[in-house]
């Protein structure tokens, strides 16, 4: 566990982590660490329950520990054993399985996420990297990092419901304050004034296209396949754009296709006289 070679040695590492070693018969040794923290900031500056207590209290089981007496508080006495099921019931249920094939491998920063491993048959390989030192959080960090790598500003202008005729100003002027993230879609109707915006403040040199990070979003009228390019561009051209940084689906609910030149945006409902004799209403996929 310290890597090193005589007793002497070992007391020295343990001293260093602030933990006392106890020489029992036998050649065992048990260890007596110091009062930690159960709650703690990790390396993305969110706090987490951050100990082993749950691996320690129902799966440390062998000649030199018994099941639930692996780890106990200082005085010797015992946990709670209520709150130590109910944490680990709840682990079990938030756990998320990977499931491996060949060629995959995860990365684990253990100061985010505890990890473990599930039954399995076969021959086991581990390869890991284990880092030292510490990483400074940065309070003032603009950015979140995507699995693309990325980079997406924590804070953006929502242009829900903003109207279209202050749109143009509202998007020039937020982006003149700072904001660099957009989040648009085509269902709100005013992507071409949002277009406007954009386009005032980079031809006045306060941003680049690269400095925006732009989302828009797949109505549910296009869901199918071949409409998924007809409206993204169509949202493209409307924002004056050859590019956005991330296309989402908006809700996850197909409705029946409506062309672009019958209705735009064209909502929830469809008026189709053909379809639903005048009465508005929602006509599936």
């Amino acid at each position: 566990m310290y890597n090193v070679q005589t007793k002497e040695e070992a007391e020295s590492k343990a001293a260093e982590q602030g933990s006392t070693l106890e020489w029992l018969e036998g050649g065992d040794c048990r260890v007596i660490s110091q009062v930690l923290p159960a709650v703690k900031t990790s390396s993305n500056g969110n706090k987490a329950f951050f100990n082993q207590i749950i691996a320690a209290y129902t799966g440390w089981i062998d000649s030199r520990n018994k099941l639930k007496e692996a780890v106990v508080f200082a005085d010797d006495s015992a946990l709670p054993d209520d709150i130590i099921m109910d944490l680990s019931k709840f682990m079990t249920s938030e756990a998320c399985a990977y499931r491996w094939s060949p060629g995959k491998f995860v990365i684990v920063d253990n100061t985010v996420a505890y990890h473990s491993r599930q039954p399995f048959a076969g021959r086991r390989r581990v390869f890991a990297a284990i880092g030292h030192g510490t990483k400074e959080i940065d309070s003032k960090r603009t950015h979140l990092v995507l699995n693309s790598g990325d980079k997406m500003p924590q804070i953006g202008l929502g242009l829900w419901k903003i109207p279209k005729d202050i749109c143009a100003d509202t998007v020039y002027e937020a982006i003149k304050m700072g904001y660099r993230c957009l989040d648009s879609a085509a269902d709100y109707g005013n992507e071409e004034q949002t277009g406007q915006g954009i386009k005032r403040a980079i031809d006045e040199g306060i941003v680049t296209r690269a400095d925006l990070f732009i989302t828009t979003k797949l109505w549910n009228t296009f869901h199918r396949p071949e409409h998924v390019k007809l409206a993204c561009e169509k949202s493209m051209s409307d924002l004056g754009i050859d590019y956005v940084d991330l296309y989402l689906i908006h809700f996850p609910i197909a409705l029946k296709f409506v062309p672009i030149e019958s209705a735009y945006p064209p909502e929830w409902i469809n008026n189709d006289p053909a379809i639903n004799q005048g009465q508005p209403r929602m006509i599936p996929d």
